[in-house]
């Protein structure tokens, strides 16, 4: 674990610099200075460009890591990558036509004045796409050579600050909101290119040259398919709720929903910084048929998320009130999103690695029934509770898809491989998380926001980490790095 324990540390302080960041800009400054019309405009492009690229990559950048390790051992890691990067390109072309046939069908669905913003920049999505499509795949093959931190870097930090300069720039008044539009497709772009020389520069660009053999290459195409369709209704799963608000409420809806939305990315942090690394080590300790280190990997991670997200999760639930009325009193009708929101990232991350073991198992084909069920289960709990709840509906259709998509794979890989993540730490950590939550909700409110969020995240840290440390339920990786980080440097 030492390996993913420094990695995945120096990939959380790339993701932590790029959420304050994002913070800034997101929550901050947007709200304040853009129209919620203007900030729903970009993080509705966002998130229809990214459910494209889904689609576009036909599931390819998957089969990079999967086989990365048998092309690598074979001579044939540069035809493998050709093929990562010439096969999406099939893709952008079988779906710019529907692209292009269904923009008045789109557009119809908004029947308010609102539809105009959208129009203007409906094309940008197409470049904002392509940016996005080949950054996927250079990542891909990065964190498949164990080199994952400078895309983090470039995902998670360098594009956010690229954007806050844009933001900036609007605010200044130095540029039109037209050009903003155009800046912030650029910075996606820039990172695509940057993460393409890394791979030159680093000399992990591939130049053997032996063929791909004919047995491999069909292995790709049928595992690519099988992860095309299973990747796209994930995809379609994360993003499904921020269009969906835009289709059944609004456009301004969408940018408040997609703030506050912002707010719960604080949770998945650690998350964020262990599955960089920790899926292509599963994929390589599977092929080897280590099923003991891929256990240990599979506990380790569900402990640390566990520990470190429900943390944060209690942090921002209990201080959301305040945070929502300092950035925005429009936005504290969307508080309990935060709440749905945040325990259905929790529940994903508890048994985040499942994913990981069953895409690496020989029951990978049963991932997409787990999935399409899933993408089902949100379309009609999207449908059913937006009308009724409104953003609050869309949260909480989340949260349930979420909590009963992992429950049924964590079943269905303990009852199939054998392995199963959660012990009694789990729940004692539930139970230091519930003193903690107790211990901020009786704290009363104070008139300065700041001095509010201060007083009762510091308490809560206190009584969390006391209760944790008692049952000795804090997970031994992080105090082993903890102890090894002081030895170091203090």
């Amino acid at each position: 674990m030492s390996q993913i324990a420094r990695q995945g540390a120096a990939n959380a302080i790339f993701i932590y610099g790029g959420i304050a960041v994002g913070y800034l800009t997101q929550v901050l400054l947007m709200p304040r200075y853009l129209t919620p019309e203007q900030v729903g405009l970009t993080r509705l492009m966002l998130t229809v460009s990214s459910l494209l690229t889904m689609f576009v990559q036909l599931g390819y950048t998957n089969a990079l890591i999967r086989f990365f390790e048998p092309a690598r051992q074979g001579g044939y890691l540069n035809r493998l990558l050709k093929r990562g990067i010439l096969i999406p390109l099939v893709g952008m072309a079988l779906f710019l036509l529907p692209l292009w046939i269904l923009r008045a069908p789109i557009l119809d669905e908004y029947r308010d004045p609102e539809s105009d913003i959208i129009l203007s920049y409906y094309w940008l999505i197409v470049p904002l796409m392509i940016s996005q499509v080949f950054f996927e795949v250079f990542s891909a093959y990065a964190r498949a050579s164990k080199k994952s931190t400078f895309p983090v870097f470039i995902n998670e930090f360098l594009v956010r600050a690229l954007v806050l300069g844009a933001v900036g720039a609007v605010i200044m008044g130095w540029i039109s909101f037209t050009a903003y539009v155009f800046l912030f497709v650029g910075c996606y772009a820039i990172g695509a290119l940057l993460t393409a020389a890394f791979l030159w520069i680093a000399k992990i660009w591939p130049t053997d040259s032996n063929p791909f053999p004919a047995k491999v290459a069909k292995e790709t195409h049928v595992y690519g398919a099988w992860s095309y369709f299973n990747q796209a209704a994930g995809g379609m799963v994360d993003k499904l709720d921020g269009v969906m608000v835009s289709f059944m409420l609004s456009v301004a809806q969408t940018g408040i929903y997609g703030v506050v939305a912002y707010l719960t990315l604080a949770t998945t942090i650690p998350w964020k910084g262990i599955s960089q690394i920790l899926v292509p080590q599963i994929q390589a300790a599977s092929a080897r048929g280590d099923r003991n280190l891929v256990d240990h990997y599979y506990k380790s991670s569900s402990s640390i998320n566990f520990f470190i997200g429900g943390l944060l999760f209690i942090l921002l639930w209990w201080n959301a009130e305040p945070l929502l009325r300092f950035i925005n009193p429009e936005y504290l009708e969307a508080r309990y999103v935060v709440l749905w929101l945040g325990l259905a990232r929790l529940a994903d991350m508890l048994v985040g690695g499942s994913g990981s073991v069953l895409a690496a198992s020989k029951f990978y084909r049963y991932d997409l029934a787990f999935t399409a069920s899933l993408l089902g289960l949100t379309v009609v709990s999207n449908i059913v509770l937006i009308p009724m709840l409104g953003l609050t509906g869309a949260a909480i259709a989340t949260f349930i898809s979420l909590t009963l998509y992992n429950s049924f794979k964590w079943a269905y890989i303990w009852r199939k491989l054998g392995f199963q993540p959660l012990g009694w730490r789990t729940c004692f950590l539930l139970f230091a998380l519930t003193a903690a939550s107790l211990a901020g909700w009786l704290l009363p409110s104070l008139t300065n926001v700041w001095a509010e969020i201060a007083l009762r995240s510091g308490i809560m840290i206190l009584v969390f980490m006391a209760v944790a440390a008692a049952g000795r339920a804090i997970p031994q990786q992080l105090i082993s790095y903890a102890l090894a980080w002081k030895a170091k440097y203090l």
